[in-house]
């Protein structure tokens, strides 16, 4: 029996959450073992690989999340041809122009040891963009759990390689050489993957090379407008100051990696069906996806926002030591992007075909993001990087929700569930009342062992409040991943009326959801 979307979204979103909380698990560990200037080090070779996928590669991998659906059977095949084709040869570019611009990176980011390690990094950096569309094709074919599983193998091997080092007593340079051991595998599994998929697709016409290109490029820009922006403050701080502070930064600069991959991965889930929904003009449909999914994820977002913009110190302590004490001031300012996310715009623009919007949006958010760096950089030493990207974030959102509501004809009134992101936002910071004693206990001391104290106690009186506020006013709790326990425990025992009213058919089954 063929699995509902929201069983193959599940799956997705279960196997990338698994995966970023493995490479969160090899950064945490990292943070303790490494010294700031070789956790400086590491990070950089990660921005420099993340920055080049992002400006060149970010685009036709999302593409064949648009074109797979929209295209007819026929020219499948072709499609997947392409798209391998064009994602081999950006690789051998991408890395072979990181390994001849080595040097020069490593004097403008004052690493004189980063030029080898890019070098090495290199051979990695082709291993996996070389392959980067396979897990979207994977999607578009129903096959969301090979897509799972196949990111998780990536993280599993980041965080073997991690370990590695760690045991044999190395540096990033023991760690990039491993790297290079566990990626070779996942490679192959990933070419095999392509292969098989490209001989049980049935060929006949060609895809329409020239315009999948296009939206490809187009989406690519728009695609590394926004991830720039994401890795501009660290590459702004690499330019201005020494490894140890990029580490500091970088331990900050981050938005609770495992809910912004829920984020992700319900967009990549969804985005297929959203564009069948628009290539078949039913918008009502399509809106009405769009804001089922915005209330589960705002259900998870929102809480965890207020939570741990209140708990900051604490959280920067348990996950990267006491070391790292000042990248907390880091983490709240990038932790206010987090309620946009829940809309993830870009999908629903992506779905809808409209590249040229996307590309338009983030670069007038990009643009803003850098334009105002240098001015805050100075005022507010290295937070600046940090509220420039927020703004920009903010800007690229509202002028996404521009474009969609004059592609779709839909008024902004209807355009986003409003009333209900407010009283959620409400209903959290009310229940976050019940922390601020918590957070009094030994106010400014922070040690590992007082962190966990704090949080534990703070997380146990907060949840519960939380989810019973979320409840009473209609809303999911925890993005809907209680509803069904809560719905159990409610309905025992209840009358058919009672019953129907929690959302089950007399027969204690639940009503058909096959879209989310």
């Amino acid at each position: 029996m063929a699995r509902s979307l929201s069983a193959r979204v599940f799956l997705f979103t279960a196997g990338n959450v698994l995966s970023t909380a493995s490479t969160a698990l090899i950064t945490i560990l990292l943070a303790r073992y490494l010294s700031k200037e070789s956790m400086g080090t590491y990070q950089q070779l990660w921005l420099v690989h993340g920055l080049l996928m992002a400006l060149l590669l970010a685009g036709l991998p999302n593409s064949m999340l648009f074109f797979v659906p929209s295209l007819p059977q026929s020219q499948q095949r072709s499609l997947l041809a392409l798209a391998t084709t064009v994602s081999l040869g950006l690789a051998i570019i991408v890395s072979v122009g990181m390994a001849a611009a080595a040097g020069a990176v490593a004097t403008r980011f004052h690493n004189p040891e980063l030029g080898e390690l890019l070098r090495l990094f290199a051979l990695y950096t082709f291993l996996i963009t070389s392959v980067l569309h396979f897990p979207r094709y994977m999607v578009t074919r129903g096959k969301h759990e090979w897509a799972a599983v196949y990111q998780l193998l990536v993280a599993v091997g980041v965080l073997i390689a991690g370990l590695w080092g760690m045991a044999i007593g190395g540096g990033p340079r023991e760690i990039t050489i491993a790297l290079l051991y566990t990626g070779l595998p996942v490679w192959l599994w990933g070419v095999m993957g392509l292969i098989r998929s490209w001989l049980q697709t049935p060929g006949g016409k060609s895809a329409p090379s020239r315009r999948v290109l296009r939206y490809a490029a187009q989406t690519t820009l728009a695609g590394a407008g926004s991830i720039f922006m994401q890795f501009w403050g660290p590459q702004a701080i690499s330019l201005l100051a020494r490894p140890a502070e990029v580490a500091v930064f970088r331990m900050g600069a981050t938005e609770i990696p495992l809910l912004t991959t829920v984020t992700a991965s319900v967009m990549l889930g969804l985005t297929p069906t959203l564009a069948e929904h628009y290539a078949a003009q039913r918008i009502d449909a399509m809106v009405s996806l769009w804001h089922r999914a915005i209330e589960r994820l705002s259900g998870i977002m929102l809480p965890a926002f207020v939570y741990a913009f209140l708990m900051a110190p604490d959280v920067i302590v348990l996950l990267f030591s006491s070391k790292y004490l000042e990248s907390a001031t880091i983490f709240r300012i990038y932790l206010c992007a987090l309620p946009l996310r829940t809309g993830f715009y870009g999908g629903v623009l992506q779905a809808m075909g409209r590249s040229q919007d996307m590309m338009k949006s983030t670069t007038v958010g990009c643009a803003l993001a850098v334009a105002s760096t240098p001015p805050l950089v100075m005022w507010l030493g290295l937070q600046g990087p940090a509220v420039s990207y927020v703004l920009g974030y903010y800007v690229i959102g509202v002028v996404f929700l521009a474009h969609i509501s004059r592609a779709a004809h839909v008024p902004w009134r209807r355009l986003m569930p409003w009333r209900d992101l407010n009283r959620q936002l409400g209903l959290s910071a009310l229940a976050a009342v019940v922390c601020l004693p918590v957070m009094a206990y030994r106010w400014g001391e922070h040690s590992l062992q007082l962190s966990v104290l704090r949080l534990g106690v703070s997380l146990l009186l907060y949840l519960p409040l939380c989810c019973w506020l979320f409840r009473r006013a209609g809303y999911s709790v925890a993005g809907g991943l209680l509803d069904r326990w809560w719905r159990r425990r409610r309905t025992t025992g209840a009358t058919p009326s009672q019953v129907a009213k929690e959302g089950k058919t007399p027969s204690g089954g639940e009503k058909s959801e096959e879209e989310m």
